[in-house]
């Protein structure tokens, strides 16, 4: 209220009141955004209490509401457009002051014992409300520690004393508890400037937002300058709006509700919940979905998201919110089908009445009717729009947009989905990685070229002459695929393969034999269209790029992770280092700088023809990943030690001058690159806590300064994730708190708290969690993203976690506000149309294990990440996250049972473990005395005694544990047989009976 126009009564000035509007202010069509009613010079916050998780308790007094029939408006009507402004969207703007946000309508009766008379006082509705404390057991009183509201609506025909007023909010004690109350006059009426649900609206965002009002103790206040040059002076929220209000849905109900003053928007706002697009791919090339109809009937999946934000998941039930199936000039494209898919992911599950993101998925299906329809040659682009329901009606001003694009055809391109294979678009079947250890197998690829040298010269070799044979023999779509029938380690071919498995080690020989591994990437490229030179495409290249780390950062960026030197047209000719060796390029024949792959005839540029006769053909490209040799260095570095985790993203990239990539192309949506990332990390069951922790670096570059739609978003999936577990994600270069906070300021259910400066933490419920990423300049960002399993997970288990990048796209209209209308009604203010879209995608797979098939491994990849810790200055960014990483990687040798300290840096792991012969054998005979087990319940060794002595014996095996169980129970004979050298070794058990 303004200082200038107080209300008196008895001389002393009211406050929490809401004045009556001028009946001439009609209501405004639903905008959610509104000029005050005064020009806001600041809002303050004074320190005083707000009311976070109020309870609402509603009365409806006098037998006005018992009667019968019921008035219309009933009591059922107000209460259930009452419980939607209480639980619904419209308090989610609230946030922003100290977390003050959705309530709740704990109890809600008809009062009939008394009537109040015309002109009642505020101390007749206290004295009315205290009797019924009183007397009425069922009425939740004031009470410690809980935030109550009590609103008391009157008859129609019935008005305070205070005649100018519609309502008022006060405090009062009750045995020394202290709630908040407001009584609101009724206009008879669910629509109109002073009817009940506006003037409760108005009155409940105050008493939230400043409750102390008759006392002085000030929260939440906005100061501000009339139009005629007064000054208002300690205004409430809902006062700086109160001719700003919308005819709305609210649960069902048509009714009137009034906007409030929002600091963070500047401007009066009236939420009612929002949907935006999120979408994953939108952009389809005519060839690519001509092999999706073809192959997996046209479907891609979860292709896009409508985010509903101001709902619980309770009230998203309660208040029937839905999204309607989208419409606009795509989904009207004819052989384009666009359905809801089923899945809803809620963003907090284990809080089901907490405010949160409601993600809904819809997948995109092409039939052949659709090929007509894309362009004949470059794109088009397509809108496509949606909304926000309730009951089956439009929400006011929640429309939104996106944009699909269709690109024409006969042009090289990569096909993501494979129904045979499950991907997700994001890693595509084009590309693939294995491993070759030619001292095992001479002909890694059966029926290809040998592996003629077992050295980086002759994985050179074999990588041109592999490429040649496959373009040879596996030209024909309509002949076999080799990536399905003869290319080693595709069972699970969404795992690349791991940057720490340099060796393999063979057991069947003594000692064991350690030969040297070589990985190779290879890449499918195909080409529809007419056969021969008329349809050729000629000169196409294809690049590969390694990033040091895992990373949602895969979008095309030429100044940063896809550089390349280019042609006389201006067009990438061959790849390069990328900014801060953040991605590093390899090739089919040489190193970087001493390699063919793009010169005339090189292993990586090839005319793609079409033979005669056909309609589409299949090209190679390739390279070795040549991570371990130590000879090639790069800037002063051997090449591995650029390398920051055990996990990478490879990306090719199709070069091609008739159809070069747009700047910001994702491998989810451009037919032109094609992604291959997995990470895979063991944890132990049942093991210690230390074998449960699964860390992973990762690199992100910061959000973008000044962007005007905000920060960007990890987007974090856990998938079948147990409760229980905890997320971390330690980021050096970041203040923790600084992203809580932002988190904080866009959605309240982000779960996120601070664990140290540096480390952000949540508890995994299931669901989604979104964790914002800082806006700066200069370099990326280093990270470890660290998961704590409980201790609950089993052998066979296997978990994965999805993380996204969420960037933001516009579309964007700005209207700028004019001044007050002659009716005295403020225009509402409209913003442009954005959505959000994925930039990257990385995941992280689980599988849970044993000890005894994890434990090599994770001495190797400790053994490697030391080495490369060292490799780097103290001031790297890179280097915290290291040291952090190697520590963890510490215990979890430790808690598989290993020594780490006996662990050395070392590029190539740790030597195999070898054994003398057994020799002469001892045995030793009796029954099992004892068996030992350590403290998470694995097997440590056993004591059996014979008739004068006794031995004992250490062993991890758990199967064996359940024989000496078992022999321990029927009181069985055993003889252990172990080597004379060595006798608490375990070679043969005998039993005897």
């Amino acid at each position: 209220m303004t200082a200038n126009s107080e209300f008196e009564d008895g001389g002393a000035a009211l406050r929490g009141i809401v004045r009556k509007v001028e009946p001439g202010t009609g209501p405004v069509g639903g905008d959610l955004t509104f000029s005050p009613d005064y020009t806001v010079t600041s809002t303050d916050d004074k320190g005083g209490r707000v009311l976070t998780g109020v309870e609402v308790i509603i009365i409806f007094w006098g037998s006005f509401w018992s009667a019968t029939p019921p008035p219309s408006p009933s009591r059922d009507q107000y209460e259930q457009a009452m419980r939607g402004i209480v639980t619904g969207p419209y308090m989610s703007g609230l946030g922003q002051y100290r977390g003050v946000g959705q309530g709740s309508v704990i109890y809600s009766e008809i009062f009939d014992g008394t009537s109040p008379a015309n002109g009642y006082t505020d101390a007749d509705v206290v004295a009315m409300l205290k009797a019924r404390f009183a007397n009425n057991s069922s009425m939740p009183q004031p009470a410690a520690g809980h935030n109550r509201f009590y609103a008391v609506i009157a008859p129609q025909g019935v008005s305070n004393s205070n005649s100018g007023l519609a309502g008022q909010h006060q405090s009062l004690t009750y045995n020394g508890n202290t709630a908040y109350y407001a009584w609101v006059d009724n206009t008879g009426s669910l629509t109109g400037h002073d009817c009940v649900t506006k003037v409760f609206s108005h009155e409940l965002v105050e008493a939230c937002t400043n409750p102390d009002v008759d006392t002085s103790n000030n929260s939440i206040l906005v100061q501000g300058t009339n139009p005629d040059g007064t000054t208002v002076t300690n205004d409430e929220i809902g006062d700086t709006c109160n001719n700003d209000f919308a005819t709305v849905d609210m649960n069902g109900v048509t009714c009137s509700v009034q906007s409030y003053w929002s600091k963070s928007d500047n401007t009066c706002i009236l939420p009612l919940g929002t949907v935006s697009f999120w979408v994953d791919k939108d952009t389809f090339g005519r060839d690519e979905v001509q092999d999706l109809i073809n192959t997996n009937g046209g479907k891609a999946e979860n292709a896009f998201w409508l985010v509903v934000e101001g709902f619980s998941q309770t009230t998203f039930g309660s208040l029937h919110a839905s999204v309607p199936t989208p419409t606009g000039p795509f989904a009207g494209i004819p052989g384009v089908t666009i359905a809801a898919n089923g899945a809803v992911d809620f963003e907090n599950a284990a809080q089901p009445d907490q405010q949160q993101r409601i993600r809904v998925a819809f997948d995109i299906t092409f039939s052949a009717q659709s090929l007509t329809h894309f362009p004949s040659a470059g794109s088009q682009t397509y809108p496509l729009d949606a909304y926000l329901a309730t009951d089956g009606t439009k929400v006011p001003s929640t429309d939104t947009s996106t944009l699909f694009e269709l690109v024409a055809g006969a042009d090289p391109y990569f096909t993501n989905i494979d129904p045979a294979q499950g991907n997700v678009f994001y890693l595509s079947q084009d590309l693939r990685v294995f491993t070759a250890t030619p001292a095992a197998d001479g002909t890694p690829v059966p029926g290809g070229p040998a592996f003629l040298a077992d050295n980086p010269a002759g994985a050179y070799d074999y990588a041109q002459r592999l490429l040649t044979w496959l373009n040879a023999t596996y030209a024909d779509p309509a002949g076999s695929d080799p990536f399905a029938t003869v290319l080693p380690g595709q069972a699970a071919a969404l795992s690349g393969d791991s940057s720490v498995t340099p060796f393999t080690v063979d057991f069947g020989h003594f000692p064991p034999q350690v030969h040297s591994n070589y990985q190779f990437a290879v890449a499918r490229v195909r080409l529809r269209g007419s056969s021969g030179p008329a349809g050729a495409a000629n000169g196409v290249r294809t690049f590969f790029r390694l990033w040091s780390s895992q990373t949602a950062d895969t979008d095309y960026q030429t100044g940063s992770t896809y550089p390349s030197a280019t042609d006389a047209n201006g067009l990438p000719a061959s790849p390069q280092l990328g900014a801060g060796h953040t991605t590093l390029p390899f090739f089919a024949s040489g190193n970087l700088g001493a390699n063919t792959d793009y010169g005339t005839g090189g292993a990586n540029t090839r005319d793609v023809v079409i033979p005669t006769g056909k309609d589409s053909v299949w090209a190679y490209f390739g390279c070795f990943l040549n991570i371990y040799d130590a000879s090639y260095v790069i800037d002063g570095r051997p090449v591995q030690g650029w390398l920051n985790g055990t996990h990478h993203c490879l990306v090719a990239q199709i070069a091609f001058d008739g159809a070069p990539i747009f700047a910001g192309a994702t491998p989810e949506g451009s037919d032109k690159l094609a992604q291959r990332n997995l990470q895979v990390t063991h944890s132990d069951n049942p093991g210690p806590a230390s074998a449960h922790r699964i860390p992973q670096t990762f690199d992100l570059r910061p959000s973008p300064l000044g962007a005007i739609d905000g920060v960007d978003e990890l987007m974090i999936d856990w998938g079948r994730i147990p409760s229980g577990s905890t997320a971390s994600i330690f980021w050096p270069q970041v203040d923790a708190g600084d992203v809580v906070d932002l988190a904080s300021a866009a959605h309240p259910a982000h779960g996120l708290t601070v664990a140290d400066p540096h480390t952000i933490r949540c508890q995994v419920t299931g669901g989604v969690t979104y964790v914002p990423i800082p806006a700066r300049a200069g370099e990326n960002l280093a990270g470890l993203l660290t998961l704590d399993l409980p201790t609950t997970v089993h052998t066979g288990d296997e978990f994965d976690v999805v993380v996204r990048r969420l960037g933001n796209k516009a579309n964007r209209v700005i209207e700028f506000p004019k001044g007050r209308e002659d009716g005295g009604e403020h225009r509402p203010v409209r913003a442009g149309t954005t959505w959000r879209y994925v930039i990257g995608t990385f995941s992280v797979k689980i599988p849970v294990g044993t000890a005894t098939s994890m434990l090599l491994p994770e001495e190797n990849t400790l053994a490697i990440m030391r080495w490369r810790l060292g490799q780097l200055p103290p001031g790297d960014r890179w280097h915290p996250v290291l040291k952090r990483y190697v520590d963890y990687l510490a215990g979890r040798v430790a808690g598989l049972g290993g020594n780490p300290g006996s662990i050395l840096p070392s590029p190539s792991g740790v030597p195999p473990r070898q054994k003398e012969p057994c020799g002469d054998l001892v045995e030793h005979s009796g029954r099992v005395a004892e068996i030992v087990f350590d403290c998470h319940g694995r097997i440590e060794g056993f004591a059996i005694a014979g008739c004068c002595d006794g031995h004992r014996y250490v062993t991890r095996d758990p199967d064996l544990a359940k024989l000496l169980l078992r022999a321990r129970r029927d009181r069985v004979d055993l003889a252990v047989l172990s080597p004379r050298l060595r006798p608490t070794d375990v070679v043969r058990i005998i039993v005897r009976a």
